[in-house]
């Protein structure tokens, strides 16, 4: 049996993992994150932001960002919806957590909860950074995504 090229063998014959920066068990715990996806169901489309700056430069995205220290997940998704597109949800849907790992990362880098939203109310605004559009759900942008 091959050893992990972190590993080292215990006192007691069992493997201890160990990261490149030390025991695994000192990670960081991961950055949470919220994923807001407005959708148009009447009219079949959903709204996306291209951002300007930041790791989505230039890619079509759901709207979000990091949770605030003391917001819960869902509180978190109605602010970044708002400060991102000036909409306020009048439901809001819990859809699931993804765990995302950056490029060479042991460990989580994010634990990222995904909502969508059906109702709204508010005047599409940017933040003048960045360009909102809407998209036919059966024509999306999936090369720049």
């Amino acid at each position: 049996m091959g050893l992990a090229p972190h590993s080292k063998v215990a006192p007691r014959g069992g493997l201890v993992q160990q990261h490149a920066r030390g025991p695994l068990s000192h990670s960081k715990p991961p950055t949470k994150a919220v994923l807001v996806e407005v959708v148009d169901e009447k009219n079949k489309q959903i709204l996306l932001i291209r951002n300007a700056e930041g790791t989505s430069k230039g890619l079509w995205n759901g709207f979000g960002g990091k949770i605030e220290e003391g917001e819960t997940p869902c509180e978190g998704a109605k602010r970044e919806l708002f400060e991102e597109a000036g909409l306020t949800m009048r439901s809001i849907t819990y859809q699931g957590a993804l765990t995302a790992f950056l490029s060479g990362a042991v460990f989580p880098s994010f634990m990222l909860y995904v909502f969508s939203s059906k109702e709204f109310t508010g005047r599409i605004k940017g933040d003048g950074k960045s360009e909102l559009r809407w998209f036919p759900l059966n024509a999306l942008p999936y090369i720049t995504l």
